[in-house]
């Protein structure tokens, strides 16, 4: 009986012994697998950075290039670039994103996909979402031969879809050389990084923002309230302040307040609008400033509009004793005193915007004209002024608006259409 009790005993540990085993062999492998999991992400992600960081290994050590100017639309900063040797295609300027695709030119201009980042990342809007890379076959600006850029692809899901106009050059194009913006003749420079005795004559009288990429104190003199701000091209307002700026000011001033969609958000977004506000930028005084809060994104501001009052060097990548920093270099243009802010809204207190085939209100001022009139977010619009505006060219619709003091909208509701007419007394 105690034999019979003692083999059984010999089986169960030997079980044990055999189960123990499969166990740290499956640990061991589990750990191998994550191990070569982590360090091919790290891999890849070092690649990556390597390929950014070398995109103007191929320009010379000294250049000057005179290109005109150019905005797009929504008033961007824009560059022209030859891609594949012979498509021509305007890139936005953002010094606060990645070199970024549509995937529409993903697909149309034949880029090749290069990797993915290795983790995923999120946007101003809290979208977590893993990027594929990819690059053209060539990529020129003017004689300029550059690296092959890397552009992470955008798909439609993504909330950056919505706000890109045009395809993005980012921060790591723009640190592969100097960039001066020539406002006052309408000329745009481009030299290069190395040359710190050209860098000096091109931003003779200008003003030093010292790590401007990253840093910039604003003074708000109405409310004495000094604050950091990111500096952002690709931001299309002028100034965007966070909820605890946006508090003190709403203590005097009264904003505006517009609601509005996006496509890839389920809830409607908000923007609160203060009108001619004054603020000082290193030491320069500028009044008459737009600034805005948005709660989704709670953030300090730069954008690109506030540049249009200045001739400013992107000296990015500048050695300064030896390191090295992201300069600013500012100078008022002749005019600067005479600048105002573009309105964010027209007069009549909507936006539209086209979704699909359809013609949608996007934008609605809080107790302006079209908001009193009973004119609602994602109303469909069928006409404006009897059909005398093309709704396909939505791009104009500010500056027919700005002329107008009457206009006539038809809108479809419910299967009915109703015509609207605001006046702007």
């Amino acid at each position: 009986m105690s034999d019979n009790i003692s083999d059984s005993a010999m089986k169960r540990k030997k079980k044990r012994k055999k189960y123990v085993k499969i166990i740290k062999r499956s640990i061991f492998i589990i750990l191998l697998l994550a191990i070569f999991f982590v360090v091919s992400q790290i891999v890849i992600g070092v690649k990556i950075i390597y390929r950014q960081n070398t995109i103007g290994e191929t320009l010379p050590d000294t250049f000057r290039i005179e290109l005109p100017v150019i905005r797009n639309h929504s008033n961007y900063f824009c560059v022209e670039a030859t891609v594949n040797d012979t498509c021509q295609a305007n890139f936005i300027f953002d010094t606060n994103a990645s070199c970024l695709a549509k995937i529409e030119t993903v697909d149309n201009m034949n880029m090749h996909k290069w990797s993915r980042w290795p983790v995923a990342f999120g946007n101003y809007y809290g979208q977590i979402q893993m990027t594929c890379m990819y690059h053209f076959d060539s990529f020129k600006i003017q004689s300029l031969t550059f690296n092959r850029p890397l552009f992470e692809g955008i798909p439609k899901s993504n909330t950056m879809y919505d706000l890109m106009t045009e395809d993005v050059l980012g921060r790591g194009f723009i640190k592969a050389l100097f960039w001066k913006f020539a406002l006052d003749d309408e000329k745009m420079i481009l030299f290069s990084n190395k040359d710190s005795l050209l860098l000096q004559k091109e931003t003779e009288n200008f003003v030093k923002i010292d790590n401007g990429l990253h840093s910039n104190e604003l003074f708000f003199p109405d409310i004495s309230m000094t604050a950091d701000f990111i500096f952002d091209t690709g931001y299309s307002e002028e100034i965007m302040v966070n909820e605890k700026i946006f508090t003190v000011l709403s203590e005097k001033f009264t904003p505006k307040i517009y609601i509005f969609t996006r496509r890839t958000l389920a809830k409607n977004d908000i923007s609160y609008v203060f009108d001619n506000m004054n603020v000082e930028w290193g030491g320069i005084k500028i009044s008459n400033c737009q600034v805005i809060y948005s709660p989704i994104t709670d953030r300090c501001l730069i954008g690109s509009p506030l540049l249009d009052r200045f001739n400013f060097v992107f000296a990015y990548n500048e050695k300064v004793d030896y390191r090295i920093k992201d300069n600013l270099y500012l100078q008022p243009r002749n005019n600067f005193q005479q600048f105002e802010s573009i309105p964010y809204c027209s007069d009549f207190g909507f936006y539209i915007r086209k979704s699909g085939n359809e013609f949608n209100i996007n934008m609605i001022e809080q107790g302006g004209l079209a908001d009193k009139a009973g004119i609602r977010l994602k109303d469909k619009i069928i006409s404006i002024d009897h059909g005398d505006f093309d709704l396909s060219n939505l791009k104009e619709l500010d500056s027919y608006l700005s002329d107008k003091k009457t206009v006539h909208i038809a809108i479809e509701k419910k299967g009915k259409v109703t015509e609207i007419v605001l006046t702007n007394r």
